[in-house]
């Protein structure tokens, strides 16, 4: 998704390890036939030719491997149960935590998957100031034990960004808002261009490892859009594009040892397609006139059979899941983009998606982890530093903080409207007593001891937490916490 000016957040400071790794030209990996067909994928009996539409039945299911040799059991597990094309409701997504409150508030449903973006955790948006206010931790803790992953990654370009009038350093993904050369971090090993790309690769693998350690499997969709020339590492062309992904996706399956990621490729152009060995999933990012689903599944399958499941990483249209559903197509999952793209549905459309019977949200995702995959966010996010309690009898809500720490709350209500807003410190007692009978949210920042603020993080802030979250690095923490007030 090409980003309106709203990201002016924030990065932790990690350490980073400079190394060379060898590159290898995608191009002998694109298995394609003498008569330009697809390679025949194991267990299927032949490609699909171009023009020709092949539907799925019901009993169709490919035997798919992830790319890793040996991959970390959660993520095989959560590979499986999100690729099943025997599935017959559709598998909903959303981008950015704020926007799941909203979705949940608004339908009573939660999406089966997260979407998120490590974005603020570029290092030259930490050089801007940027401040990430404990994100990972608490998108760790939303997906407790039943939801999915998906990450993202705005990567801000590693130097020489510009920073002027139209060119701000908070745009720094896009191509014209540095003069960093991809070809020389891709072709040359001993450039400063390749130096600073594999200290944001390595800065970015502090953030994904705390998603191993907690046991929790990412869909990881980094380098999207690349053939849209857009974002600065689409900007060099195919090849450098494709040997960028295979450079990173070394450095962090091997050089990092993280087995948890499932590597999604963003597909628009075959000419860009990185290589069967080094991609787990196929998506399509659907906008506008493109946003037709039966005409991007039957190209899916024209260009690449059956080699790999489908999703669709980011739309703006609600799915029609019974007509997909008629069609043959078998999305992996589907997933509705941020903030106006999602808010701006009329909210008895959005109930109506969310309550589909072919719709599948958090609520229908049941078990679906093994005892090789252990629940231990416990040990990764600490415990949230702001207990909410409400009194409902006296039309009170209690919010306790440690003496040192201050912070910044919203209370939303069920349409996600903001019904109360203000600073925090301490030990108080709020007086919702005019709060009609209803959900709400406790939307909370907090900072604890020096250099604790009382108002929010700039802009509109980044997406929330499970109940609750904390962050380990420089006191951040954010999250939310669902109260319901009734009839009184």
């Amino acid at each position: 998704m090409r980003l309106a000016n709203r990201f002016a957040l924030l990065l932790l400071p990690v350490s980073v390890f400079l190394a060379g790794m060898f590159l290898v030209d995608a191009e002998s990996d694109r298995a394609l036939n003498e008569d330009g067909r697809r390679a025949v994928t194991p267990g299927w009996e032949r490609a699909v030719t171009p023009g020709e539409e092949r539907v799925w039945s019901a009993g169709d299911r490919p035997a798919w491997q992830l790319s890793h040799p040996t991959p970390h059991p959660a993520a095989e597990r959560a590979f499986r149960v999100v690729t099943d094309t025997t599935r017959a409701e559709l598998l909903m997504a959303q981008q950015d935590l704020d926007d799941i409150i909203y979705v949940s508030l608004v339908t009573e449903r939660e999406p089966a998957m997260g979407s998120f973006d490590l974005m603020d955790y570029s290092p030259s948006r930490l050089e801007h100031g940027a401040r990430p206010w404990g994100q990972v931790e608490s998108w760790i803790r939303w997906a407790a034990d039943d939801a999915f992953v998906s990450l993202s990654w705005h990567w801000n370009a590693p130097m020489f960004l510009h920073n002027d009038e139209g060119r701000e350093w908070w745009r720094g993904f896009y191509a014209d808002a540095s003069t960093y050369d991809v070809r020389a971090a891709v072709e040359e090993p001993e450039s400063a261009e390749r130096a600073a790309m594999l200290r944001d690769v390595d800065a970015v693998a502090v953030q994904l490892r705390k998603f191993r350690d907690a046991g929790v499997p990412v869909f990881w969709r980094p380098l999207h859009e690349a053939w849209g020339g857009w974002f600065w590492w689409g900007k060099a062309g195919p090849a450098t594009y494709r040997a960028l992904w295979r450079l990173v996706y070394e450095r962090l399956t091997i050089y990092h040892g993280l087995d948890h990621l499932i590597w999604v490729y963003t597909h628009r152009d075959a000419a860009w397609y990185p290589g069967d060995d080094v991609v787990d999933v196929i998506g399509v990012d659907l906008y506008g006139s493109d946003a037709r689903t039966d005409q991007a599944w039957a190209d899916l399958q024209r260009s690449f059979g059956h080699a790999k499941p489908f999703a669709v990483t980011e739309t703006d249209r609600l799915p029609d899941a019974l007509a997909m559903r008629a069609r043959g197509e078998r999305w992996a999952w589907y997933s509705m983009w941020a903030d106006d793209h999602i808010r701006d549905i009329r909210v008895a459309a959005l109930r109506s998606a969310y309550t589909h019977p072919d719709v599948m949200t958090r609520s229908a995702v049941g078990d679906w982890r093994t005892d090789e995959s252990p629940w231990l966010a416990s040990e990764v996010a600490m415990a949230a530093p702001l207990d909410v309690i409400p009194l409902e009898s006296e039309g009170k809500l209690v919010l306790l903080l440690p003496d040192e720490a201050r912070g910044f709350i919203r209370i939303l209500g069920a349409g996600s409207e903001t019904v109360r807003r203000g600073r925090v410190a301490g030990a108080e007692v709020w007086d919702i007593s005019d709060l009609p009978a209803g959900n709400y949210v406790v939307r909370w920042f907090v900072r604890t001891g020096r250099g604790s603020s009382g108002s929010g993080p700039g802009g509109s802030g980044p997406g929330g937490g499970g109940p609750s979250s904390r962050s380990g690095a420089g006191g951040s923490s954010q999250g939310f916490t669902r109260f319901t007030v009734g009839h009184r």
